[in-house]
Formats: C-alpha cells, sequence, structure tokens
C-alpha cells in the first residue's frame, strides 16, 4: 500500500531533458504530496480552462529531491483535462507543443524538453529517447530498429 502525506517540503531546482534551467509557476519545483516511496507530486492549476472545461498539470518526480531532477528522467508531467488525467506526448497530442516529436529529443534545447516524455515511457515503454534521436510514434521506437 502506497500511503501519501501533504507536506511543506524545501523547494528544489529541476532541469529539462537538455539541462535547461526549468522553473514551475515562476519558481522552484516544490512538492505538495510526498508519497511513502519519496515520489513527489506537484500540481499546478491553470485558472483558464481548455475548452470550457478545467485544465491542470501535475509534475510527478520519481524520486523526489535527489538527483537528476531532470524532466523525462525522473520527472515526468500529466495535465488534467476535464475528468481525465492524461501523459503529455501521446501519439494523439493535438498540441504541437507537448508532441513527443517536439518535447522528449535529447538533441533539442528547449527549457520545456522532456515535457513529451511521460506518454512514450507508460506506452512504448522504453526511454531510448536518452540514447539516439529519431524516435517517433510512427517510425523507429528503440535505438535498435
Amino acid at each position: 500500500m502506497i500511503l501519501a502525506t501533504e507536506c511543506e517540503k524545501d523547494s528544489y531546482s529541476i532541469v529539462s531533458l537538455d539541462g535547461t534551467s526549468h522553473v514551475v509557476g515562476g519558481s522552484n519545483f516544490t512538492p505538495h504530496i510526498v508519497l511513502n516511496d519519496g515520489s513527489t507530486i506537484v500540481h499546478l492549476w491553470f485558472a483558464g480552462s481548455d475548452r470550457g472545461t478545467p485544465y491542470g498539470e501535475v509534475y510527478v518526480d520519481l524520486n523526489g529531491s535527489k538527483a537528476p531532477n531532470k524532466l523525462g528522467v525522473d520527472i515526468f508531467v500529466f495535465k488534467i483535462q476535464g475528468r481525465k488525467f492524461v501523459p503529455y506526448g501521446l501519439a494523439e497530442e493535438t498540441t504541437s507543443t507537448f508532441k513527443f516529436e517536439n518535447l522528449c529529443q535529447i538533441n533539442k534545447t528547449n527549457r520545456m524538453n522532456g515535457y513529451g516524455c511521460a506518454g512514450w515511457v507508460l506506452y512504448i515503454e522504453n526511454m531510448d529517447y536518452l540514447h539516439c534521436s529519431g524516435l517517433s510514434w510512427t517510425g523507429k521506437k528503440s535505438c535498435k530498429n
């Protein structure tokens, strides 16, 4: 059983997949929930809406404040859209900003690089994007093929 507690933990810095500094809501990463295994969750809620439905983001850091604190490596981003909890970077992503091909590539420089990795990790079940380029939902899915 995984238990969670609300907390006020110290904030810490995170970086994008390419090592660029990444801030959350204008500041460092501040956990709101810490699970017993040390994973942390930050929930960001935006005042606006997406097509009339509530919209928000959830960052999940698999090992809390321990290094590397890097998007697409130990931090993955999900969106809340209406009643759905969806990983960014799925094949059917309609917003080009969050597509896997745009924001989960080792050879791209962007402070948000790593946002598009959660869907890939959950569905393709590898992190080959850390080792080679040219991966895509419609083509090459690992460094081996």
